[in-house]
């Protein structure tokens, strides 16, 4: 779950970045194409007050027609002037050429009657408003209005202030919108359009801002981190969490060496098993890595000779001194050189071992050839005791475990003991005779 959120909220912010590329190229590459945005000289404030002066009536046709004649653009702009007013804006009305905004001209007397025009035949001498606004207007001239055209109504007072007429304009389109002049060979023909990519970065962008929370949280929580504190300053901080967490993150979990269970990187020692997973130098304190046979900071030649398993020693000369506990199966073995096989320097660096010896109940005469082993499904360790009966087997990682002794003609013995960090165990085995090997051999023989 927590990789596919992951590929999703990338996913999502790659078309993010992707369409809002393609949007910007859409809208603003045509104009270093050699299109342009223009503004319109559109003044019907003032024609409106050169009427007032003049009075309403049919001679004002000609200054209506000057009035749509000079309907045209006056501020041309280019390039980058040309691409910072475009920016954010997608509706952008678009023309192939520079035209005139206005199309036709009307004045209404304070009566409503139409008593001038351009066009001349717009209107005849019947055509009456009910009133000097657009819904007057509308009903009076609505067939003739197109669904793409804009009309403009400006009342005409006199200089009491008092209405005495208004001014009707059909516009190509309202002047309040940025108008782009955009030649066929500066036009791009997209797969999408500019408004189509603009809907479809701003669905990807909420997307990613509901995915990137929820793998922070998963990602969080896969790595041993809080994970409320994390998505919580995400989204109160933006970028600036997101980049805090990539910053802060911990490491990936990583498997236990002795176990295989999967640990949080911070833990120092495996909570399924006892293995210690960070580990110091004895000598300078560095944190080591499992298996590192030299401290990279310190005199690796001292730390190799501190952590060396010292070589076996011969047999020592002296009796082994048998303790037996009363009222028990076992024994206490005390065997010169043993424990300096096993011993180790850096206790938190070397496993544990277990040494002992595997002696006859009955005459506590040493037991050759006897199998001691450790009877675990992580930890597979064996050995064979010695002519003397004795035994080691070094190299166990930390934690309980069941030792067992088997031979041939005894009963087999388990004993329950846990293996200490750097530590040897001494361990003894009091086998119980069962049957007579020559018996058994016999008796065998003869099935």
């Amino acid at each position: 779950m927590r990789k596919i959120a992951g590929w999703l909220c990338y996913t999502s912010l790659i078309l993010t970045i992707a369409f809002t590329a393609y949007y910007a190229y859409l809208t603003l590459a045509p104009f270093f194409m050699g299109g342009m945005l223009v503004d319109y000289n559109y003044t019907g404030y003032e024609i409106s007050q050169r009427l007032a002066a003049n009075g309403l009536n049919k001679s004002d046709n000609n200054l209506l027609q000057k009035y749509v004649a000079a309907s045209l653009p006056i501020d041309i702009r280019r390039d980058l002037d040309a691409m910072y007013s475009a920016i954010g804006d997608w509706n952008i009305t678009t023309l192939e050429k520079p035209e005139q905004i206005a199309i036709w001209a009307a004045v209404a007397d304070k009566g409503g009657k139409v008593v001038a025009s351009y066009p001349e035949d717009l209107a005849d001498s019947e055509v009456t408003i009910l009133s000097h606004d657009g819904a007057g207007w509308r009903g009076a001239f609505g067939n003739r209005l197109k669904d793409d055209e804009f009309l403009d109504v400006e009342t005409i007072r006199d200089s009491q202030g008092n209405v005495i007429g208004s001014l009707a304009t059909g516009l190509r389109f309202d002047p309040r919108k940025n108008v782009a002049i955009i030649p066929p060979k500066a036009r791009i023909y997209g797969v999408m359009s500019p408004f189509s990519t603009f809907i479809a970065a701003a669905i990807c962008i909420l997307a990613f801002a509901v995915l990137l929370p929820t793998w922070v949280a998963l990602d969080a929580s896969w790595r041993g981190m809080r994970s409320f504190a994390w998505v919580a300053l995400i989204i109160l901080t933006g970028p600036i969490g997101l980049a805090a967490y990539m910053i802060a993150r911990l490491p990936t979990p990583k498997l236990c060496p002795n176990c295989g269970e999967e640990v949080f990187s911070k833990f120092k020692k495996c909570p399924a098993c006892g293995t210690l997973l960070r580990i110091s130098c004895p000598i300078c304190g560095r944190k080591l890595k499992p298996g590192w046979q030299y401290c990279p900071t310190c005199t690796g030649e001292q730390f190799k000779k501190q952590t060396e398993p010292k070589q076996e020693e011969a047999q020592p000369e002296e009796p082994i001194t048998i303790h037996p506990a009363p009222n028990s199966d076992s024994a206490h073995f005390e065997i010169p050189g043993k424990p300096d096989l096993c011993e180790p320097v850096c206790e938190e660096y070397v496993n544990g071992s277990i040494a002992g010896r595997v002696v006859d109940k009955g005459t506590m005469q040493p037991v050759s050839g006897a199998m001691i082993y450790i009877d675990s499904a992580r930890v597979d360790r064996d050995t064979i005791t010695d002519t003397n009966g004795e035994f080691c087997i070094s190299d166990i990682p930390p934690g309980p475990y069941s030792f067992c002794a088997e031979v041939v003609g005894y009963a087999r013995q388990i004993k329950i003991a846990e293996i200490e960090p750097g530590k040897c165990l001494t361990m003894g085995f009091a086998l119980e005779l069962v049957v007579e090997i020559g018996e058994q051999e016999a008796a065998n023989g003869t099935e």
